[in-house]
C-alpha cells in the first residue's frame, strides 16, 4: 500500500495528477496532518471546484484547526450547490457549535428535523442546545476524532461504498447512503493506529454491495435495450402494415389504424419527453421526499425503461389503452421501491409525486396537440373500438348484390367522439364487376346535390374517394346495360347507413 511518502513525492514530481493528491489529502488528514492536508485541498479546490467530497473536507480540515468560521463559509458555500445534501446540514451544525454559535446551530438542526422528522440525533441535539448544555471549546482545544464532519472509526464504515463516516450522521458524505447505528460506539482509536484507507472505489469493488449496484445496473441497462428495440420494431412494423385490398386507396379502416395514421408523430414526441421526463421526475421525488438511491443514477436506470413501456404502450389496441395507466403505475411504484431506501410512506409518496410529474407532463403534451378532446373522449373511443375493430373484417360494407339500374343513399353514423369523427373522415365507395361488360357502366356521386364524381365502369372495379361526415349524405347512381349484376361495398371508420 503506498504510503504518504511515496505520494507526497509523487505528487511533487507530477503536480498535475489531481487525482493522485487527492489521495494523498486523504491520506494526511488521516495521519491528522492538517496543515499540509489543507494544502493541498486548496490546490485540489482550484481543480475540482464542484467537487462535493473536496468541499467536505476542506470544511473538515478547517475544523480541526479550529478555523471554524473558514468551514462554515465553505459549508454554506456547498449548501448554495447542493441545497438538499442533509449531511452538509449535519456537519454545518457540528460547526456552529463549536464555534459557540448555539442558536444557529440549533437552527441547522431544525431544518434537519423538519426534512427528516425521524432523524436519530436532530431532536436531541436541539434539545440539548435550548437547554445550554454546551461547553464552549477553549482556544486550542484538540478537537476528537468523532467531533469531525468526515471521522476515521473503522466501527462505521458506510456498507454501500465503504467511505468512513463520523458517529453522528446517519448517511454516508460520499453516496448518501444510510449508515448502520451503534448504541455503543467504541472510541475512537489513536491516530496513529488507524489503518490506511484505500479509495472508497476500490474498497467497495469487492464488496457484496458493489455486487448488487453492478447486477442492478446491468439489470436496467438490459431492459432498456430490449424496449428500446421493441419500441423501434413496433413503430416501423406499424409504419409498414399491409393494406389488405388491391385497387382500394389505402385508408384507416379501423380506430386501431386512425391512431397509427394520425398520432404517429405524438408518439415519437411523447416518447422522447417520457425519455426526459420519467428519469428527471424520479430525480425530484426522490429529493421531495429525502429518499436515498441504492445506487447512482438510479434515477436513469429505472426511468428510461418506464418511459420506453409507456411509448410501448400507446401502440396497444385501442380498447386496451385504458389499463395502460394502471399497468405503468404499478411498475413504477416497484421501481421506487427497487432505486429507493426509505420507509415506506415516503417510497409511497416519491412514487405520487413522480406520478403527477409524468402524468402532468403527459397531459400538457397531448392537450397543446390535440387538444382535450381525445382524453376526455378516450371512454367512448374505446368502446366503439371494442365494436368496431373486432369484427372479422372491419372497416368493409357490403350492400347485397344488385342490378343495373342502382340507386341509393350512404348516410354516415358518428362514432359517440367529435375527436373520432374528424380524424376518421376518409372512406372510400367501390362498385366491382361480376365479369366484363361490352357496353360501359356509368357510375356517379353525389354530395348536397352535387356531383363529385362521375365516371364509368367496364371491367373489374372502380373506387371513388369520399370525405365522411355523421349525419351528410352521399347519393350513388348506376347507370348502363340493364340487368348487369354488380357488388357495392363501402371501407370507412364511420359506419354507413343505405338508404334506398
Amino acid at each position: 500500500m503506498t504510503g504518504i511518502s511515496e505520494l507526497t513525492r509523487y505528487v511533487e514530481a507530477h503536480p498535475g495528477e489531481t487525482e493522485q493528491r487527492w489521495r494523498l489529502v486523504k491520506k494526511l488528514y488521516h495521519a491528522c496532518e492538517y496543515d499540509e492536508a489543507l494544502e493541498h485541498l486548496l490546490v485540489i479546490k482550484r481543480e475540482w471546484p464542484t467537487k462535493l467530497n473536496v468541499l467536505r473536507y476542506l470544511a473538515a480540515t478547517y475544523y480541526r484547526l479550529g478555523r471554524y468560521e473558514d468551514a462554515i463559509d465553505v459549508l454554506e458555500h456547498a449548501l448554495s450547490e447542493w441545497p438538499h445534501v442533509v449531511v452538509l446540514y449535519e456537519q454545518l451544525a457540528r460547526v456552529f457549535e463549536m464555534a459557540g454559535r448555539r442558536e444557529e446551530s440549533c437552527l441547522v438542526w431544525e431544518k434537519i428535523l423538519a426534512v427528516d422528522p425521524y432523524h436519530p440525533t436532530a431532536a436531541q441535539a436541539i434539545k440539548r442546545l435550548k437547554k445550554g448544555k454546551h461547553e464552549t471549546p477553549p482556544p486550542q482545544r484538540v478537537v476528537d476524532d468523532s467531533d469531525s464532519g468526515i471521522d476515521i472509526q473503522e466501527g462505521n464504515v458506510c456498507p454501500a461504498c465503504g467511505s468512513q463516516n463520523s458517529m453522528e450522521l446517519t448517511r454516508c458524505w460520499k453516496c448518501n447512503s444510510l449508515l448502520p447505528t451503534f448504541k455503543n460506539p467504541t472510541p475512537a482509536p489513536p491516530p496513529e493506529e488507524v489503518e490506511d484507507v484505500d479509495e472508497p472505489e476500490e474498497a467497495a469493488s469487492s464488496t457484496p454491495s458493489a455486487v448488487k449496484r453492478v447486477s442492478f445496473t446491468a439489470t436496467g441497462v438490459g431492459l432498456a435495450a430490449v424496449l428500446g428495440v421493441m419500441a423501434v420494431m413496433i413503430t416501423v412494423n406499424n409504419w409498414e402494415r399491409e393494406f389488405p385490398y388491391e385497387g382500394i386507396p389505402r385508408i384507416p379502416l379501423t380506430v386501431y389504424d386512425v391512431f397509427a395514421d394520425n398520432l404517429t408523430i405524438l408518439r415519437l414526441i411523447g416518447g422522447a419527453v417520457l425519455l426526459l421526463a420519467w428519469p428527471a421526475s424520479l430525480y425530484i421525488a426522490g429529493i421531495l421526499m429525502t429518499l436515498t438511491p441504492r445506487v447512482r443514477w438510479a434515477h436513469l436506470l429505472a426511468g428510461l425503461p418506464l418511459a420506453l413501456a409507456a411509448y410501448s404502450a400507446t401502440w396497444l389496441r385501442v380498447e386496451h389503452i385504458l389499463y395502460a395507466p394502471l399497468a405503468l403505475g404499478l411498475l413504477a411504484f416497484l421501481a421506487c421501491l427497487a432505486i429507493f431506501q426509505g420507509s415506506f410512506v415516503r417510497i409511497l409518496g416519491a412514487w405520487a409525486a413522480q406520478t403527477i410529474l409524468v402524468a402532468g407532463a403527459a397531459f400538457v403534451l397531448v392537450v397543446s396537440t390535440e387538444g382535450v378532446a381525445p382524453l376526455a373522449e378516450l371512454p367512448v373511443i374505446s368502446a366503439y373500438a371494442a365494436r368496431h375493430d373486432n369484427q372479422e373484417t372491419p372497416g368493409v360494407y357490403e350492400v347485397n348484390p344488385s342490378l343495373v339500374p342502382l340507386r341509393m343513399g350512404i348516410t354516415w353514423q358518428s362514432t359517440g367522439s367529435d375527436w373520432l369523427d374528424t380524424w376518421a373522415d376518409e372512406a372510400v365507395i367501390a362498385i366491382s364487376l361480376d365479369e366484363p361488360v361490352e357496353e360501359p357502366l356509368r357510375v356517379m356521386v353525389q354530395r348536397d346535390e352535387q356531383v363529385i364524381e362521375h365516371v364509368e365502369l367496364m371491367e373489374d372495379q372502380i373506387a371513388i374517394p369520399v370525405r365522411a361526415e355523421p349525419g351528410v349524405e352521399h347519393r350513388l347512381e348506376v347507370t348502363g346495360p340493364f340487368d348487369v349484376r354488380i357488388q357495392p361495398r363501402v371501407y370507412a371508420v364511420l359506419r354507413p347507413r343505405f338508404v334506398p
